[in-house]
């Protein structure tokens, strides 16, 4: 049996506090009658609710505010709100493009709406892509909701890292949506974005120039329990229990820091290092053939990229000097990275210098 898209209880408890304070008092008997969502149930972390009440709620309160952009409505007047421990996850990604694919990773702990994905269009252009779940019927307030959300959620959370993210270059340049602009909207969805909205279009995303999604991030704090912490709950909401990818994640994120060792993982996921080493081998891998995979997978994907100097690609795979990293890169490759980069067109991918 197929599994029914769901949305998180605090995420639906952020909808119900939103009506409550803007519209008046919540019809929980409905939802309780409908859908078997209840204030008791709402207090589960583990509980989920069916995406089917999300769209139920939306397209109620479009009704009843007479309000035809109700999920622009919603998303701007709803308070962005995350768990410190997934920022402090996310805190050690070099740069905009890696900050992406980590956010992406994490939204399916808030919502399960849509799978995101982070595909170019062109050589100036990527497309963050927003695939809606097909099984369940969503309605267009939520598209608009999730677009501009994401907008909010991303300049607020890159600001907080590095304030001059917008500096360099733009960051989103135009929003892309299937349905077509409620009559005579045209002007809210304009003064709502702030940037070209095009409608009738075969994807629903965010277009982004590449140049903004290489901008560089300073590194910040982060530890193996923070990691450790959002991969689990990751794991539970799409029913997996892989040890080989919560170490595979603790390494990604903290090789700026040198990879953190076997004992700090077993320590975070509460076992002794015997067992985790066990569990590991059980699932076919080791904790030292993780390390490398993330360290070959990261060197190529920097590598191609051409927008780091090769002492800062040694320093973000977690080698302390640039000798190491060389040795490793021709036991990998059997070739040095300096003649791949020399292979490919070098671009201009760092931050400016200021004047």
């Amino acid at each position: 049996m197929e599994k029914q898209p769901t949305i998180s209880p605090l995420h639906f408890k952020r909808h119900i506090a939103l009506y409550e304070k803007h519209i008046g008092v919540f019809d929980y008997e409905h939802f309780k009658t409908r859908y078997g969502i209840t204030k008791l149930r709402l207090s589960y972390p583990e509980y989920r609710v069916p995406l089917e009440a999300a769209t139920d709620f939306f397209l109620r309160c479009a009704r009843e505010t007479n309000d035809p952009c109700f999920g622009l409505t919603w998303a701007q007047k709803a308070a962005y709100n995350v768990n410190d421990q997934i920022v402090r996850s996310m805190a050690a990604v070099p740069d905009v493009r890696s900050f992406f694919y980590q956010n992406i990773r994490v939204s399916r702990l808030t919502s399960e709406l849509a799978s995101f994905d982070l595909v170019p269009v062109d050589d100036e252009h990527h497309l963050l892509k927003m695939n809606l779940v097909d099984s369940v019927p969503t309605c267009y307030h939520q598209v608009d909701a999730t677009m501009l959300y994401v907008i909010r959620a991303t300049r607020f959370m890159l600001r907080a890292r590095f304030p001059d993210t917008q500096k360099y270059a733009t960051d989103f340049s135009a929003v892309m949506v299937r349905h077509a602009c409620p009559a005579g909207m045209e002007d809210v969805y304009k003064k709502n974005f702030g940037i070209p909205v095009l409608f009738n279009q075969e994807h629903n995303g965010l277009l982004m120039v590449n140049q903004w999604l290489d901008v560089r991030l300073m590194p910040g704090q982060t530890s193996v329990n923070d990691v450790v912490a959002c991969e689990v709950e990751n794991l539970r909401l799409t029913e997996r229990h892989s040890h080989k990818d919560i170490a595979e994640q603790c390494v990604l994120h903290l090789l700026p820091y040198g990879a953190p060792s076997r004992e700090e993982v077993a320590k975070a996921m509460n076992m002794s290092l015997r067992t985790f080493q066990r569990k590991l081998k059980d699932e076919g891998h080791s904790y030292q053939a993780i390390v490398e995979f993330v360290r070959k997978r990261l060197a190529k994907e920097y590598i191609d990229r051409d927008c780091y100097p090769l002492e800062e690609v040694a320093f973000l795979l977690g080698y302390s000097n640039i000798t190491a990293f060389y040795a490793a890169y021709r036991r990998w490759f059997n070739s040095t990275p300096r003649s791949q980069e020399e292979a490919v067109p070098a671009t201009e991918c760092a931050i400016p210098e200021s004047s």
